[in-house]
């Protein structure tokens, strides 16, 4: 006799996901990882079966529901009801970006289990293990969680969980507790002073070029060498981050873009994700446990590079020192006293207001990878690449993150705002900006 499902509520991110997510706009986050060589596919496929019976999220399905309900449940089953891996055959990298934008594009329905669908590519320059998770079920930090379980099982390596329920941590609230009063006015400043701002300044929107109507995204990859980064000494220099770094150059690459378009400067905005596990389980449990904050810029402040970059690292700074991020969560406390088909009319009343709440782009950055991903000994993960989706009328995600002292950086775009061509000369651009445009003026 079977066991019945665990049930668990959805907490805020999962029901903001939930709604956004169309079967044209897929909720997907994009992980995958290149071997050195050919994989062994059965083997693969029982790391993957590992994985999933090691984290609870990874087999959820959504609970059967009613408009009148008060919130929305995941059922964790002690088995799927699908088999997330297959196999496909890649003989170029035509082929490659193909199956990629097929897989991504898909729309993932969570009644099933599990909320994600995985890939073994096998490619001349060595097979890759593909990863599509629906957002409504984790962040990208959880999606990295689950595939390094996929490729530790692979490896026979140890795989040790922290010591904390992964279903139980995934509430919020507990996360968000602000440190004081001062703390907690900071917070409620900064989300008022941003949500002020996208009203009368509203975000701008990336110039489309290329466009065409069609459903699902586009990816463009790039790279940045260790020696590429070390000449960035704007970073020491301000004090900026990495991360700050490709924040100012994304808004100066779409600030170029939209004015060789044609279009006059206005103010650009980007989310930026926040982390919210706790530092001795940063980079585990798999769930939705992130939220956004905007950071912007004025036209003013993009005339000079380093003016931007001194903004940026201002803005940046403050998100870390308030958790300004947590009062948007905060904001939404009250969500489950509403019924569901309220909630439901979300995307309806974002339309309303012109979606001037939504930002110009994302930039997600997973930061350096403590742990090299391996598929055994001597067998080190050549690539990674990951990115979060983006919904019109932003269109266009970047998703960072560092391997083997490589940055990887993925240009993500809708098909309804730029085409291929279009997107690889829009990233050849942020390459170009974080290179150049940052570099101390006296050398």
């Amino acid at each position: 006799m079977r066991a019945r499902p665990v049930e668990t509520p959805f907490n805020e991110v999962d029901e903001a996901f939930f709604h956004l997510s169309r079967p044209d706009e897929p909720d997907s986050i994009q992980f995958e990882v290149r071997a050195p060589g050919r994989l062994d596919a059965e083997r693969l496929a029982s790391a993957v079966a590992h994985a999933l019976r090691l984290h609870p999220m990874a087999r959820a399905r959504q609970a059967p529901w009613s408009p009148l309900r008060l919130q929305y449940t995941w059922e964790i089953t002690d088995t799927v009801g699908i088999e997330p891996l297959a196999i496909v055959e890649c003989q170029d990298d035509e082929a490659l970006a193909s199956v990629r934008e097929r897989l991504q594009g898909l729309f993932v329905p969570l009644e099933e289990s599990p909320p994600l669908r995985m890939l073994l590519v096998r490619h001349p320059a060595g097979d890759l293990v593909m990863l599509h998770a629906s957002h409504t079920a984790t962040d990208g930090i959880g999606a990295l969680r689950f595939l390094r379980s996929v490729l530790r099982a692979y490896a026979g390596a140890s795989d040790v969980l922290p010591a904390v329920d992964p279903l139980a941590v995934r509430q919020l609230r507990p996360l968000l507790a602000a440190r004081g009063p001062q703390e907690q006015r900071a917070r409620w400043d900064a989300l008022m002073r941003s949500q002020a701002e996208a009203w009368t300044a509203p975000p701008a929107r990336i110039a489309e070029h290329g466009a065409r109507a069609a459903p699902g995204y586009g990816f463009v990859h790039a790279r940045l060498s260790a020696e590429e980064l070390a000449r960035l000494e704007g970073r020491r220099q301000l004090g900026a981050t990495v991360n700050d770094v490709l924040l100012a150059a994304l808004h100066l690459t779409i600030d170029r873009w939209n004015q060789s378009h044609g279009q006059r400067p206005h103010r650009i905005s980007t989310y930026v994700p926040t982390n919210l596990r706790p530092a001795h389980w940063c980079l585990e449990v798999v769930a939705n446990l992130s939220l956004s904050a905007t950071v912007s810029s004025f036209p003013e402040e993009r005339s000079e590079p380093r003016a931007l970059l001194a903004s940026i690292v201002r803005q940046t700074r403050r998100i870390k020192e308030t958790g300004e991020a947590a009062a948007l969560a905060e904001l939404l406390g009250p969500a489950p006293l509403v019924p569901l088909f309220w909630k439901q009319a979300l995307p309806g009343m974002m339309a309303l207001t012109g979606e001037r709440f939504l930002p110009t782009a994302v930039l997600s950055n997973l930061g350096e990878l403590r742990e090299p991903f391996s598929f055994g000994a001597d067998a080190e993960a050549a690539e990674l690449w990951w990115s979060p989706p983006a919904r019109m009328p932003m269109g266009l995600a970047v998703g960072v993150v560092s391997h083997r002292g490589t940055l990887h950086v993925v240009a993500r775009h809708r098909h309804t705002l730029m085409d291929t061509r279009a997107a690889h000369a829009f990233s050849q651009g942020l390459v170009r900006s974080v290179l150049f445009d940052f570099q101390d003026p006296q050398r």
